[in-house]
């Protein structure tokens, strides 16, 4: 696979090769800092050098010059004499130090200081012997020998490769200052190539990086106005670069986004139900295909007309409070129901879920089609009024019947009559019950429900209710038992008391022989607590949230005894006093129906 440098090696090129020059740079400047430093020692140490063999060459000249003839009597003293030794060992001892390192050189320097020290013991014995024995011809014929032999050292300590080594030393001293200036030199001709090749290096790269980069972002930034104007992109960039990478990701992106353009338009265009947005004049900016089916317009024909055009007379004030509404609550949508006018003259019955975008300020609607649906429940509604009432008539007939013959108002019965005739009275008495739910459940449903409030004492809710199942109750060996109470409800009298009746016959329905069922009720502050406990069976802790649903039973013995509204019909009477009701129980254990109402005027909490 072929290497590609990516962006990010570019930048870390120019940021590291610069770097690199410089190291050079300091490198290269280093050494010669160093060479020009060793040259400075050099130099220096020739000077010392090329001084100190002066030093001596004119000390051993002055000194013969004092020994010569015998004529500078006053000078060859031990006085004079000191200093010039002294300095002459110091010479020596300082060219022995600087030749250390070049054999050849300190080895001559040796040897001139072996001959030099032999020299001052020759002066010394001279000097001694003029201070001694004067210039006596005996004198003299004694000093003689020791004046040639100090001839002899003064020619061994100026040999001629002593005296070449001063000139060699001399011209190292004379090309210091050449050599330093070619280092300097050097200096300047590396520290300006670097910077130019820096220089160079730096600005090309950072003229490609600008180019490509630009470039490469201009595409980019060309790219998303072309995906906003829905305008074909670009070809991909095909490079391994990070901002080549990132426009084959924005591809991928704008190919998603196309993808999912098409399945929502899709969704749209085939949706049974009518979808569109609306702006804030209440025009049609945009309408899917299903408006033809609902309303019988084509999308072209409603695009630019008014809402208002199409709705019922009768719901234009509501329509518009709605869309009031929806445009000051624009995060939460809003449902309700209104008509529609369609094409040919016809009124249907729809639903609108609507919801106001502020970033766009548009209304998106969905309106839903509840035309049949309302025609069925209306049909419902009127059935069961029909039928209610077709039977409630004479089915009370009926039943007035049954107990004009039970209480023997129209003659004795013998045991088998009186038998078949509670029986007829208790099943008239409970289709009666069931009728008389399903239209209070219809009125709760329609609206139409009315309850007449006033203070209510719960003592003569619970005794009622006692005494109304106190028969029943005794015949299945069932204790009921009523708390005395001074607590005052505010509610409907007769609901109430059918409320309680209706838990009170469901705990009878489910206690065993011998059970009992307790009546209380508790004020708290604004709010009184009724309550119908039993020792039953309990209810399954998984039906305990939809117990108070519509034809639910609970399995057991009695699951077909009952019609399944008694529940319900006591939520909706609670619902209907502003109150709330729930079951606590644990299976086995029985269980406890508490209905919470607000308290009554009359009557201050605990």
């Amino acid at each position: 696979m072929q290497n590609r440098s990516t962006l990010r090696l570019n930048i870390l090129a120019l940021v590291i090769v610069p770097v690199v020059f410089q190291i050079v740079l300091l490198v290269t400047l280093s050494n010669l800092l160093t060479q020009a430093d060793i040259e400075l020692e050099r130099a220096v140490r020739a000077q010392k050098i090329t001084e100190g063999i002066n030093s001596i060459s004119k000390q051993m000249y002055d000194a013969f010059f004092m020994f010569s003839a015998e004529k500078h009597d006053e000078l060859i003293t031990k006085e004079a004499m000191e200093p010039i030794i002294v300095k002459f060992r110091k010479t020596y001892d300082d060219l022995e130090s600087l030749t250390a390192g070049d054999e050849h050189s300190h080895s001559m320097i040796v040897k001139s200081m072996i001959a030099a020290n032999r020299s001052v013991q020759l002066m010394e014995i001279l000097r001694g012997s003029l201070d001694r024995d004067g210039r006596t011809i005996e004198a003299r014929a004694f000093r003689r020998p020791y004046w040639f032999e100090l001839r002899k050292q003064t020619k061994a300590i100026l040999t001629p490769e002593f005296l070449n080594l001063r000139r060699e030393e001399a011209q190292v001293a004379e090309s210091a200052p050449l050599i330093q200036k070619g280092i300097r030199e050097k200096i300047q001709i590396v520290a300006w190539s670097i910077g130019i090749l820096l220089a160079g290096f730096v600005s090309f790269q950072a003229f490609y990086l600008t180019r490509k980069i630009a470039d490469k972002i201009a595409r980019l930034r060309d790219n998303t106005l072309r995906l906003a104007s829905n305008v074909p992109l670009h070809p991909v960039l095909t490079d391994n670069d990070d901002l080549s990478q990132l426009d084959q990701v924005f591809h991928k992106m704008a190919q998603e986004l196309q993808s999912a353009a098409r399945k929502e338009r899709a969704l749209l265009d085939n949706a049974r139900d009518f979808i569109c947005s609306i702006d804030a004049a209440g025009k049609f900016v945009e309408v899917n295909p299903a408006s033809e089916l609902l309303l019988g317009y084509k999308p072209d024909e409603l695009l630019g007309s008014h809402l208002i055009d199409f709705l019922a007379a009768n719901d234009v004030a509501a329509v518009l409070a709605s869309f009031d509404k929806i445009q000051q609550s624009a995060e939460f949508a809003t449902t309700f129901d209104t008509q529609l006018t369609r094409k040919n003259g016809t009124i249907i019955d729809v639903t609108c879920s609507a919801q106001f975008s502020p970033e766009e300020k548009l209304t998106f609607c969905v309106f839903h089609d509840t035309t049949e649906k309302k025609a069925a429940e209306r049909l419902r509604q009127e059935v069961v009024a029909m039928v209610t009432h077709d039977l409630r008539t004479p089915l009370g007939t009926v039943n007035n019947v049954f107990d004009f013959l039970h209480r023997g108002q129209l003659g004795e019965l013998n045991d088998k009559g009186q038998r078949f005739v509670e029986s007829g009275l208790r099943n008239t008495s409970r289709m009666m019950r069931l009728i008389n739910d399903l239209l209070d459940i219809e009125k709760i449903k329609s609206g139409n429900f009315e309850i007449d409030c006033d203070d209510v004492e719960v003592r003569d809710l619970l005794k009622g209710c006692a005494d109304l199942y106190a028969t029943t109750a005794t015949a299945q060996n069932i204790k009921l038992v009523v708390d005395d109470t001074d607590a005052i409800v505010w509610g409907d009298h007769d609901k109430l008391l059918r409320l309680l009746s209706n838990l009170v016959g469901n705990a009878i329905k489910f206690t065993p022989e011998g059970g009992q069922i307790s009546l209380s009720a508790e004020q708290k502050d604004d709010t009184v607590r009724l309550s119908v406990k039993d020792t039953g069976p309990g209810i399954p802790k998984d039906k305990l949230e939809n117990v108070f649903e519509r034809y639910l039973q609970i399995d057991g013995e009695h699951k077909s005894s009952g019609s399944g509204l008694g529940l319900a019909i006591c939520k909706m009477f609670a619902d209907a006093h502003g109150g709330r009701i729930w079951v606590e129980s644990e299976e086995g254990k029985g269980a406890e129906f508490c209905v919470a109402l607000p308290a009554g005027k009359g009557r201050k909490a605990d």
